[in-house]
């Protein structure tokens, strides 16, 4: 079987995700929990970044 080569996400496709998983939480932008996940999915991005 050959091996298949995943490259990963670039930083826009990963912050489209962020958005999109934000935007399921069914709250408004200014609210905490809100905010709260914004900075921890931002967090997570950024120790991506970091791990290339």
């Amino acid at each position: 079987m050959a091996k298949q080569s995943v490259g990963l996400p670039t930083v826009k496709e990963l912050k489209i995700l962020r958005d999109r998983v934000l935007s399921e939480l069914k709250l408004g932008t200014q609210a905490s929990g809100y905010k709260t996940a914004q900075k921890v999915l931002n967090r997570f991005i950024a120790e991506l970044i970091g791990l290339v």
